[in-house]
């Protein structure tokens, strides 16, 4: 492959003091080598030198353009990385089931660069890498993967990124159950249905991303043991009963969004109570009942969308007191009554009642 050297490649001088490498201090070997944005482009050939150097930890490549293949040997020769980021590298084609060999492997990230799994490989991978914490592959084809591998996935998995994946079938729900799970987005994945699990969800969950997938079921009661999450988008999906009202612990949240759904029953009151919300979402569903009549907590609120429900009674008078709120949408419902005016100053753009 071929690239604009770093000034600092100088071939008299020792190769640890160039940019982007990284030797051990004691062994001098090459441990890590960082050429990520080095608009790198061709392809990587398999005799290439770069395979030389065994002790290799680290190797990111993301954001080059590169284009053909992943070499089979930057799986079987580099059996000592721990980390591997091919994001938008420019490769496509296969993923090489080598890939299965990188035991040591903690991260991976693969995502954006047209890659492809197929079920032998991807099955391979979530049997053998068990120190893997990190999986984002958004973008990546998995559309012959079968998702029943995902229940062999390490449980010492962190991060599952898996947006846009043409995945399909049923998602395991155990998944979920992961004691150490923080981040988990399957977002636009449109054919893939599943459930959640109705009890040990992974405490340590600070971001769930189901947005346009099928998922089905109820939201369970132990949501409110989610004390660390931040983000929360079930929007198109086919969830269906009551939204359990139990979110008064969940300090952190600040992106709630259960729209397009079948969510039935009364809009839970504890979602009025959030201190760090922006965005509240629950509209295209079957909500009714009132809303509360005093808030006072939502003074970083920005978008309100509770459109086209069953919501009936009043316009409450503290919706026109919120200091940072934007949009407010409650179009489509069965609200009657009088409207307040919006108290002055305030950032209010669009009202849609």
């Amino acid at each position: 492959f071929t690239s604009p050297q770093p000034n600092s490649w100088n071939e008299t001088a020792d190769c640890c003091s160039w940019e982007g490498v990284s030797c051990d201090k004691l062994t001098g070997h090459v441990i890590a080598i960082d050429l990520s944005g080095g608009c790198l482009q061709g392809s990587l050939h398999a005799n290439s030198t770069l395979f030389q150097l065994r002790q290799l930890q680290q190797l990111n490549f993301a954001y080059n353009d590169f284009n053909g293949s992943i070499p089979s040997p930057l799986f079987n020769h580099f059996l000592s990385l721990t980390d591997l980021n091919l994001s938008r590298s420019g490769f496509f084609g296969l993923i090489p089931h080598e890939i299965s060999l990188l035991s040591s492997l903690v991260s991976l990230d693969l995502s954006y660069s047209s890659l492809t799994f197929d079920a032998t490989g991807f099955d391979r991978l979530s049997r053998n890498l068990t120190k893997l914490r990190n999986l984002v592959l958004e973008g990546t084809d998995m559309s012959g993967v079968s998702v029943a591998s995902f229940s062999n996935l390490s449980s010492s998995m962190e991060t599952l990124i898996l947006g846009t994946c043409q995945l399909h079938g049923e998602f395991p729900s155990e998944v979920f159950s992961l004691p150490y799970l923080k981040h988990v987005e399957l977002a636009w994945n449109e054919n893939l249905t599943g459930y959640l699990p109705k009890t040990n969800l992974s405490p340590s969950l600070v971001l769930l991303d189901l947005y346009y997938c099928r998922f089905k079921g109820s939201i369970p009661s132990s949501f409110g043991n989610l004390t660390q999450i931040t983000l929360l988008d079930f929007t198109q999906n086919d969830f269906q009963g009551e939204i359990p009202d139990v979110f008064e612990n969940l300090d952190k949240l600040t992106i709630l969004k259960f729209g397009s759904n079948n969510f039935s029953g009364q809009v839970p009151t504890t979602v009025f109570n959030l201190t760090q919300v922006t965005q509240i979402d629950l509209s295209h569903n079957r909500l009714e009942g009132t809303l509360p009549n005093h808030v006072t907590r939502l003074q970083f609120l920005q978008y309100l969308t509770l459109s086209n429900n069953l919501i009936s009674g009043g316009v409450p008078v503290w919706l026109f007191s919120l200091p940072s709120l934007i949009t407010i949408d409650l179009s489509y419902n069965k609200l009657t009554g009088p409207i307040g005016q919006f108290q002055k100053p305030n950032s209010v753009m669009v009202i849609d009642l």
